[in-house]
C-alpha cells in the first residue's frame, strides 16, 4: 500500500521540499471548500458557500428534539440513576465511590449547587453493597420517582452537550474532508437516534464524546496562510493552477507556527474527555494514524510533539482527578468509602490526596478488567449491527435503537472501504494522499473497537460502540460528497434528496423507542 513509489513521488516533489510542518492533508488539489462556489457548478452544492448557517438550522432542529418530552419519564432511566445519585451527593459531600473519573459527574453537579439542599437529600436512586468475597461491589437500584430532584435541569446539561457534539464533529469532518461531508455528518449526527437519546438524559457519553472531537478537531487544525507547503510571501505555481487569489481560504496545513498551540488545546481536550470516561482513550486512533502516515509518507518524525501531547494530556487528567475529589471530599472521607466496599488491608491508615487518588485511579482502572453479567450485554463484534439494542424501562417503550439507515450505511461503508484496503495492502498499491481523511477515519474507527477485543473484559454495551459509529458515519458522508463532487447539479440534488428522505425515514422508525411513545 505505502510503497517506494509513493513515498518518493511526495517526499521528493518541491513542495513538500518546502513543507514546514505537518501536511499529509495536502492532496494535490484544492479542497471542496477553497473552490468558489457557483451555484450549477459541478462540485460542493451551492449553500456551501454558507455552512455556518446551515449548521445553524441544523443545530436548532437537534435542539427541538432533544427539548421535546425532556421531562418524560419522571423517574430515573437506566444509568441516570447512577449520576443523578452522584451528583447530588457531590452537590451534599456526600463521599461515595464510581470507577469513572469525576470531571462528567462534577459537570452534572454543579447546577445542584445553586438549589435547595433539601430537594436533593432524597437523590438516592443506587446503593452500593461489597460482595461477600469482599473483592467488589453490587449496586441495588431504588424505584422510585424523582419528585423535587431537579432532573430536566440534568437532562439540560446533557442536552448541552449533545450540541456541542454535533458542532465538534462538524469541525473535526470540516477540517479532514471539507464543507459538504462535515453538514452531512452533523445532518446524520442530528438524526441518529441513539445518540440524540442518550445526550437526553442524564448519561455522560455526549460529554466525553464531544469533548474528545473537539481533541481531534483542535489536532487537525491547520494554518490557513500556508497553501500546499508554500509560504505565505510565496506565489503559486503548477499545483493550483486554476485557484484564483481570491477564491476564498487557500489548502490549509499545519506549520510549525501554529502547530505547537494547536497540540496544547488539542491535549487539553483529550485530557477533559478521558477525565470523564478512561473509554475516551479511543479518540487516540485518528492522531496515531495521522502520525503513522506522516511518517511514511514524509519520513519526518514528531516524536517530541507526542510526548508534549500525551504529556499535556496526562497533566489534564492529573490535576482534574486530584482537584475534583480533593475539593468535595476530605482524603479519609474518601478511602473510608472505598474500604466499605473493598477488602483493602490499612486503606484508612495515614489517608493524603495523593493516596486516595491512587487507590481511586487503580480501582477505577482495574473495573474495566473485572468481568460481569447483565441482560444487555452485548460484545461489540454486534455493535455494527445493532444487534442488540438496549431496553432502558422495563416496559421496554424507551430503547437505544439506532437510526437502521445511518447505522447500516455507515457499516457497509466502512466494511467496504477495509476491504478495499486489505486487497490494496495485499498488491502493494502505490498510496494517494488525497486518500489521508479516509484512511484516517477508517483505521481511527477500527482504533476506536481495539480495546474492547483485547484487554477490556467487563460487562460492555451498545453505547460504547459511540466514537466508532460517528467516525463511521464521517467516512459515510466523506465518500458520499467526494462521489458526488464532479456529478452534475441534477445528479447531487437528487441523490441529497434521497439520502435526506432514507435519513427522516429511518428515524422515525425508531422515535417511539427514542421518545417512549
Amino acid at each position: 500500500m505505502f510503497s517506494r513509489e509513493s513515498r518518493e513521488s511526495n517526499i521528493g516533489s518541491p513542495a513538500s521540499a518546502r513543507k514546514p510542518g505537518f501536511h499529509i492533508l495536502s492532496s494535490g488539489k484544492p479542497g471542496l471548500r477553497d473552490l468558489p462556489a457557483q451555484a450549477g457548478e459541478a462540485g460542493s452544492p451551492c449553500f456551501v458557500r454558507h455552512p455556518f448557517l446551515i449548521l445553524s438550522l441544523i443545530l436548532l432542529l437537534s435542539a427541538a428534539l432533544h427539548l421535546v418530552r425532556i421531562g418524560t419519564p419522571s423517574h430515573p432511566v437506566f444509568d441516570e440513576a447512577y449520576f443523578a445519585t452522584y451528583a447530588a451527593d457531590n452537590a451534599l459531600h456526600v463521599p461515595y465511590f464510581d470507577i469513572h473519573p469525576p470531571l462528567g459527574r462534577f459537570l452534572y453537579s454543579v447546577p445542584l449547587f445553586f438549589y435547595d439542599k433539601n430537594d436533593l437529600t432524597e437523590a438516592t436512586y443506587v446503593v452500593n453493597e461489597k460482595t461477600p468475597d469482599g473483592t467488589s461491589f453490587t449496586t441495588k437500584g431504588i424505584d422510585k420517582p424523582y419528585e423535587r430532584f431537579p432532573y430536566v435541569m440534568e437532562r439540560m446539561v446533557s442536552a448541552l452537550f449533545g450540541l456541542l457534539l454535533i458542532f465538534s464533529v462538524f469541525l473535526f469532518v470540516r477540517e479532514l474532508a471539507g464543507d459538504s461531508a462535515a453538514l452531512l455528518t452533523a445532518f446524520f449526527v442530528t438524526l441518529e437516534n441513539a445518540l440524540l437519546l442518550d445526550t437526553r438524559l442524564i448519561l455522560m457519553d455526549g460529554i466525553y464524546l464531544s469533548l474528545g472531537f473537539l481533541a481531534l478537531y483542535f489536532f487537525f487544525k491547520k494554518n490557513a496562510g500556508v497553501r500546499q507547503g508554500i509560504g505565505a510571501g510565496e506565489k503559486v505555481g503548477k499545483t493550483l493552477p486554476s485557484l484564483p487569489a481570491q477564491a476564498g481560504a487557500p489548502e490549509r496545513t499545519f506549520s510549525r507556527w501554529y502547530w505547537p498551540h494547536n497540540l496544547l488545546l488539542s491535549a487539553i481536550f483529550f485530557g477533559l474527555a478521558v477525565s470523564i470516561k478512561l473509554t475516551a482513550v479511543v479518540f487516540a486512533g485518528p492522531i496515531v494514524v495521522a502520525l503513522v502516515l506522516k511518517n511514511i509518507l514524509t519520513r519526518e518524525r514528531q516524536h517530541r510533539d507526542m510526548l508534549r501531547f500525551f504529556g499535556f494530556a496526562i497533566a489534564v487528567f492529573l490535576v482534574l482527578f486530584v482537584g475534583i475529589n480533593g475539593l468535595l471530599f476530605t482524603p479519609s472521607e474518601q478511602l473510608s468509602v472505598m474500604g466499605s466496599l473493598f477488602n483493602i488491608p490499612n486503606i484508612t491508615a495515614n489517608p493524603s490526596i495523593m493516596k486516595a487518588s491512587l487507590y481511586q485511579l487503580l480501582l477505577g482502572v482495574a473495573g474495566y478488567t473485572v468481568g460481569g453479567t447483565n441482560p444487555m450485554m452485548s460484545p461489540w463484534y454486534l455493535w455494527p449491527f445493532m444487534m442488540k439494542p438496549m431496553r432502558f424501562t422495563s416496559s421496554g417503550d424507551i430503547m437505544l435503537i439506532g437510526n437502521i439507515f445511518i447505522w447500516v450505511a455507515s457499516t457497509f461503508v466502512v466494511l467496504g472501504t477495509l476491504f478495499k484496503y486489505i486487497k490494496r495492502i495485499a498488491r502493494r498499491a502505490t498510496y494517494d494522499e488525497k486518500e489521508n481523511p479516509i484512511a484516517i477515519l477508517l483505521f481511527g474507527y477500527v482504533f476506536a473497537l481495539l480495546p474492547f477485543f483485547t484487554f477490556v473484559t467487563r460487562a460492555t454495551f451498545l453505547y460504547h460502540y459511540f466514537p466508532a459509529l460517528l467516525l463511521a458515519i464521517a467516512l459515510l458522508a466523506t465518500l458520499i460528497t467526494r462521489w458526488l463532487e464532479n456529478k452534475t447539479k441534477r445528479t447531487r440534488m437528487l441523490a441529497y434528496g434521497v439520502i435526506g428522505i432514507l435519513s427522516v425515514w429511518g428515524f422515525l422508525i425508531a422515535i417511539p423507542y427514542t421518545y417512549g411513545l
